[in-house]
């Protein structure tokens, strides 16, 4: 396989992504009810169902927003918990969030202008801890394919979280979280290139 020609393909499809959504979804009504449409499939899957921890994300710019899974989730009994950045790097770590307070009160500008959980919250650590543990992650992308492909933004936090998470020994499974017009039909893929379980989309 010739990476240097997949990286490029992997930068062509993401410009054309980024523009495909400033587009369509640059209404914030419009970027809600898809996430909110996307959330109702979700909460009726037998995996989430079964799981007892959420990891979802903060929406940053015209991503779909999974907040609406998160009220669905607490209201349910769940926990949630949401990733921040480790500064100067591609690594990140997650963070329980409290179910008593509002969603915003619990975050702060980070790494890019996102919002990320403040720490003063509990780190999820990948350990013994959270072994017996069902986990339902919740996870963006700018494209994703019908077998489970994703293409993110190029920083590879999710392919380097993901086998943290798994070494755990932890039951994991893995959700895209998406527009409809978020599939495509090929994505170009490299070997550290982590595959979804499910895409979900409104």
């Amino acid at each position: 396989m010739n990476y240097e020609n997949v990286y490029e393909e992997k930068k062509l499809l993401r410009s054309k992504m980024r523009k495909l959504l400033k587009e369509r979804y640059s209404d914030l009504k419009n970027i809600q009810a898809a996430g909110n449409s996307a959330a109702q499939k979700i909460i009726l899957s037998e995996e989430f169902i079964n799981s007892d921890l959420i990891f979802s994300y903060i929406p940053y710019g015209f991503e779909i927003d999974p907040s609406f899974l998160v009220e669905i989730a607490w209201k349910n009994g769940k926990t949630v918990c949401v990733p921040r950045v480790v500064p100067d790097s591609n690594l990140m770590d997650f963070y329980f969030l409290d179910s008593k307070l509002s969603l915003q009160n619990q975050l702060e500008s980070g790494a890019f202008g996102i919002l990320e959980p403040k720490l003063t919250l509990k780190k999820v650590f990948t350990d013994s801890s959270i072994r017996d543990k069902k986990i339902f992650m919740v996870v963006p992308g700018l494209a994703f394919s019908k077998d489970g492909a994703r293409l993110g933004k190029g920083k590879g936090f999710y392919d380097l979280y993901l086998p943290r998470l798994l070494k755990t020994g932890c039951s994991l499974f893995t959700a895209g979280f998406a527009y409809c017009e978020q599939i495509v039909e090929n994505i170009p893929v490299e070997k550290t290139d982590f595959f979804l379980d499910r895409i979900f989309t409104p």
